[in-house]
This record gives structure tokens, C-alpha cells and sequence, in this order.
């Protein structure tokens, strides 16, 4: 699980802030619950690590597992590690969109830092996915 979680952040949380025109493009193509929205990348954790998955295999040799231990697994990850620690390093964080007892049901955000003076954003601080 830790490949696909720092592919995540490398690559495509990473490429995201930076507007790299590769991941753009992925995030156009891909077919599911993550998409650009206002300028922020808007995502279900499940759609996330399909995402990340299928990315990973098609840049990568190795074998990806993307089923439910996988997922289960990469969501563990991105709560255990300091995400937006790292994050705010690159001028950005993840918040909540839409939160819902069922995480999978949930709606997040990356943000760069720049794109929060958007008056939709709450001037409150976010809740952070750890």
C-alpha cells in the first residue's frame, strides 16, 4: 500500500498542484466519482484509489492490486500519514467536501492554498484527511 499512497502524492497529488497537463488529462478521461471542479480536484476515496491504481499500473512494471484489500489498505494510509503536512508544503490541502458516516460516501477537495480565498471555501479551518 505505501506504493500506491506515495504514487498518490508524488505523482498525482503532486502533478495536481503543479498543473501538470498529463494528470489533467487523466483526471479528464477517468470515468468515476473524481473530476476537476472550480479549479480544485473534487473525490471519493474508493474513486480515488481506482484512480491512483490505474494510473500506477499503466506507468509502472509492477504488479497494482485495486480491490478491496487494496482500497481498505490505502485509505488506512491516507489517515495514517501526515497528507496535508505534506500537502501544505506544496501550497495545498485536502478537505472535506461533503462528509457522510459512510467514508466511502464522503466528498474531498484538494485546494491549492491559492484558490482559498474562493468565498465558497470555509474561512474556518477545514477538516484535514490525516
Amino acid at each position: 500500500m505505501a506504493e500506491l499512497y506515495a504514487y498518490l502524492m508524488n505523482r498525482i497529488f503532486r502533478g495536481f498542484v503543479e498543473r501538470d497537463a498529463e494528470i489533467l488529462r487523466a483526471v479528464e478521461a477517468f470515468d468515476g466519482d473524481l473530476r476537476v471542479d472550480d479549479d480544485a480536484l473534487v473525490f471519493t476515496l474508493p474513486a480515488l484509489h481506482q484512480f491512483v491504481a490505474r494510473c500506477c499500473k499503466e506507468n509502472s512494471d509492477r504488479r497494482v492490486d485495486d480491490g478491496r484489500d487494496s482500497y481498505l489498505g490505502f485509505r488506512k494510509a491516507l489517515y495514517g500519514n501526515s497528507t496535508n503536512r505534506a500537502l501544505r508544503a506544496w501550497g495545498a490541502r485536502v478537505v472535506v467536501e461533503s462528509a457522510n458516516k459512510d467514508h466511502d460516501l464522503s466528498t474531498y477537495k484538494l485546494l491549492r492554498d491559492e484558490d482559498l480565498e474562493d468565498p465558497r471555501v470555509p474561512k474556518e479551518p477545514p477538516k484535514t484527511v490525516r
